[in-house]
C-alpha cells in the first residue's frame, strides 16, 4: 500500500476532524483526504472501528463497512486493509491504508467515547447491566479463560455505546424502560438481549466445530 499517516482529532462537543494524508505512486506529490464528522457520525465510526477489529480478531467471515456523511469505509480482513472513499460534490477520492494503523490511532477517540456513554444519563445503569451479563457461551470453546474475558469486556464496550446512545434519544423505548422501577427488568433483558445479538455478529457462527473440540 502506498504510505500514508491518518489522524483523527476529538471536539469537545463529540465532533471530530478526519484527515488522511498519502503518497500514491502512480500520482506526484502528496494527496489529502479531509473531512469533518459530526458527534453522531463519529460514534459510527468508533462502533465500526471496534466491531471490525474484534470481527478480524475472531476470524469471522464477511467485510464490515460504514457510511458516514460523505465518507464511506470498509474493511477487508483477509488483507488488513481498509478501504476508503470520499466524496465531495462530483469529486470522489479512494485510497486504502492498513486497518490496524486505523484502528491504532482511534484509540483516543474511542476512550472519549466509551467515558461519554459511561457518564451519560442512564450509562451507570446500562453499564451495571452489562457487569451481569453472562459469559458468551462461543467463546468457552476457542479461548482461554483470560482471552475470553477480554472478547466478552469488548463486546459490552460496543454494546455499552449503543445502549447509551440510544437511551438518550428522545422516545427511546429503552430509555422509558430505564426511567421506571417497574420496567427496569425489562431494560436488563434488553441490554443482555444486544450482548447476544452482538456475539451473534461478531462471532464465527458456530464456533468450532465438534472435531476441533475434542
Amino acid at each position: 500500500m502506498p504510505s500514508k499517516t491518518f489522524t483523527i482529532h476529538a471536539g469537545d462537543d463529540g465532533t471530530a476532524h478526519f484527515s488522511l494524508t498519502y503518497r500514491d505512486p502512480r500520482q506526484s506529490g502528496i494527496s489529502r483526504l479531509s473531512c469533518d464528522l459530526s458527534a453522531v457520525d463519529v460514534v459510527k465510526l468508533v462502533l465500526f472501528s471496534e466491531a471490525a477489529s474484534l470481527h478480524s480478531e475472531m476470524a469471522a467471515n464477511g467485510q464490515s463497512e460504514v457510511e458516514l456523511e460523505g465518507l464511506f469505509l470498509s474493511h477487508d480482513p483477509s488483507r488488513d486493509a481498509l478501504w476508503i472513499e470520499r466524496k465531495v460534490g462530483f469529486s470522489t477520492q479512494t485510497t486504502e491504508m492498513p486497518f490496524s494503523e486505523f484502528h491504532t490511532s482511534m484509540a483516543e477517540v474511542t476512550d472519549i467515547c466509551l467515558t461519554r456513554a459511561r457518564d451519560s444519563k442512564h450509562g451507570e445503569a446500562i453499564a451495571e447491566f452489562l457487569n451481569q451479563s453472562t459469559r458468551i457461551e462461543a467463546l468457552e470453546f476457542t479461548h482461554a479463560p483470560d482471552d475470553a474475558d477480554q472478547v466478552h469486556h469488548r463486546i459490552n464496550e460496543i454494546a455499552l455505546i449503543l445502549l447509551a446512545d440510544d437511551a438518550c434519544r428522545r422516545g427511546s423505548d429503552l430509555g422509558r424502560k430505564l426511567r421506571g422501577k417497574k420496567t427496569l427488568e425489562e431494560a436488563r433483558s434488553h441490554v443482555i438481549s444486544l450482548v447476544e445479538t452482538l456475539a451473534a455478529e461478531l462471532l464465527p457462527a458456530n464456533g468450532l466445530s465438534e472435531a476441533e473440540r475434542a
